[in-house]
């Protein structure tokens, strides 16, 4: 009885050291997350990554992503999501990867122009504008 009694603490302890190390990890990502961020936010091409890697869009594209994934091998929508979402994250630059993803495939960016003054107009082809890639 002694015996499984130490290995239970044993137990708790191994589950305490791997919880902090877990904590610990996380809190690392974040940081390298921010810092990502950060730079790509002082980089005049992605200095509206924000507005285009919003929660909105993020959640959007990931949707898209899952669906077109369970169209072609099956599976559930939600799960896939989760999964997707998962990778994402553990990119060395999610960022940058979303940041590519939505301006070539979301509704909002994928055939916007942009005029001069930097105007995103839908839909439209004039002279004078660029289409964003």
């Amino acid at each position: 009885m002694a015996r499984s009694f130490k290995e239970g603490q044993k137990s708790a302890e191994e589950a305490e050291e791997r919880k902090k190390w877990l904590k610990a990890k996380y809190e690392q990502r974040l940081l390298e997350l921010d810092g990502i961020l950060t730079a790509m936010k002082g980089a005049p091409e992605f200095e509206d990554v924000e507005e285009v890697v919003s929660q909105e869009h993020f959640d959007d594209m990931v949707t898209a992503l899952a669906m077109f994934h369970v169209s072609e091998n099956g599976g559930d929508i939600e799960e896939t999501s989760r999964r997707m979402e998962y990778e994402i994250w553990n990119l060395p630059n999610p960022y940058l990867y979303m940041y590519e993803m939505i301006k070539k495939f979301h509704p909002r960016y994928a055939g916007a122009e942009v005029d001069d003054d930097g105007d995103r107009e839908h839909g439209r082809k004039n002279k004078g504008k660029h289409i964003i890639h």
